[in-house]
């Protein structure tokens, strides 16, 4: 049985036995963070509705089988296109597409300016101008490859299966090996694109293999400016990282990657430009507001699917809103927004700790937020988003749990704890309402 999860401690302890083991220079050193992910975040299982390329996973050699299977979609090799500023699309969701767009715009102010997309259909959901500045990346990588990439990629999964045999299955294994082996052929990729022109070049997300070549290169070739924009709830693994700044979105992350990061990589506050235009849109409340709304109408955002977030801790969290809508009565409105990614599992809980006749959103995050006072989630980034509305954010644990760092979150302020033992007083406390006897 896996001993780790995606967990901050699990990553601690994944870190800490390698730096027992191998150089800090050395290439499973380097890619730690992805590698990481791989063993715990990403795995595949059989039973779920995956790709036919993703079950050749489960056959002997089905990683080289994935790989030139990838070769048949994989875009011709563009142009060397010189640059000041490279900047990745590597998601198809807005919260990342907003911001490369915004920091496109930008950097095309200061001169040339390039960006690349992960995923050639998340070109319809941009704007024109930025089109015009765009190119595909799709499947790029395996065009890079060369039998001395392979002898890499087998190195790095031999050395992984060796300090962490519990985790090796055949499945995970050939995964690790994808990993170093896409790394490599994005590595040769960015070797031609990224000139001694450039000085910027940024990300959203840097686990995938393409961002993390991206951001080596650059380090390597002693690009001045090299960004993560984090794009969510943030996680220790982040501090495995190539870039020389971290743009953060909340103080908070500030204050723990200062702590933690390299020293060549300085974080940021960099608020999210969707949820300051959300908040733009919905109207910003202030904290003294939610005191004089009567009902207070209260928005519960589903999280996402998460092996480490089980269906126990959900129903223990909803049956904290179930107990706090029984003592409140018609003092609050309540409204169930699913995330899209587990909207069953929501349902079923509702029923499950007896909320009756729930109110499930079946309209827009803009809709849903404008009519919010407050807003509760186990997990989930959006509440970042809502903060910057002057909603008044409540995290909702039965009891605090360490889950992508909501437990930081709230010891640092940033949002209210709601538990099993103290939710009745601070709902009563914040929103000025009184329980029924």
């Amino acid at each position: 049985m896996s001993t780790l999860n995606f967990s901050n401690a699990a990553f601690d302890k994944f870190q800490a036995q390698l730096r027992c083991s191998v150089s800090e220079n050395s290439l499973v050193w380097l890619l730690r963070d992805g590698i990481f992910g791989e063993l715990t975040h990403s795995r595949p299982v059989w039973s779920q509705r995956l790709g036919y390329c993703d079950r050749l996973l489960f056959l002997p050699h089905g990683w080289l089988m994935y790989a030139i299977s990838r070769a048949l979609f994989a875009v011709p090799k563009p142009t060397r296109r010189p640059a000041k500023s490279h900047v990745l699309f590597l998601s198809t969701r807005s919260n990342h597409l907003i911001r490369s767009s915004e920091t496109l715009f930008n950097q095309l102010e200061l001169g040339s300016a390039q960006g690349w997309l992960a995923y050639p259909f998340s070109q319809t959901k941009l704007s024109p101008l930025v089109q015009q500045h765009v190119a595909s990346l799709h499947n790029r990588w395996v065009r890079e490859i060369r039998p001395s990439d392979i002898r890499i990629a087998l190195r790095v999964e031999s050395c992984i299966s060796r300090l962490f045999p519990v985790e090796s299955s055949r499945v995970i294994r050939q995964k690790v090996r994808l990993y170093a082996l896409a790394y490599c052929g994005w590595k040769r990729f960015w070797n031609h694109q990224i000139g001694s022109e450039t000085d910027f070049v940024l990300t959203t997300y840097e686990k995938s293999p393409l961002a993390k070549a991206m951001l080596s290169v650059a380090s390597e070739r002693n690009v001045p400016r090299r960004v993560h924009w984090a794009h969510g709830l943030p996680h220790n693994s982040q501090q495995a990282t190539f870039a020389s700044e971290m743009w953060c979105l909340t103080p908070p992350d500030v204050e723990f990657f200062s702590s933690v990061l390299p020293p060549c990589c300085t974080p940021v506050y960099k608020p999210s430009p969707e949820g300051l235009d959300l908040a733009e849109k919905i109207g910003r409340m202030r904290p003294s507001d939610i005191k004089s709304q009567r009902p207070v109408h209260f928005l519960y955002l589903g999280a996402g699917r998460d092996p480490l977030y089980k269906n126990s801790d959900q129903l223990a969290d909803l049956k904290v809103i179930a107990n706090a809508k029984n003592a409140f009565g018609a003092a609050i409105e309540w409204r169930f927004r699913p995330h899209p990614s587990n909207v069953h599992e929501l349902l079923s809980a509702i029923n499950g700790v007896g909320i009756e006749n729930a109110n499930i959103s079946e309209g827009s995050l803009e809709d849903d937020l404008r009519w919010a006072h407050a807003v509760g989630s186990a997990f989930t980034s959006v509440m970042i988003d809502a903060e910057l509305a002057g909603r008044t954010l409540f995290w909702v644990h039965s009891e605090i749990r360490p889950l992508y760092s909501v437990d930081r979150l709230i010891a640092s302020g940033f949002g209210i704890h709601l538990g099993a033992k103290n939710a009745i007083q601070r709902l009563s406390e914040t929103l000025g309402l009184i329980p029924k006897p």
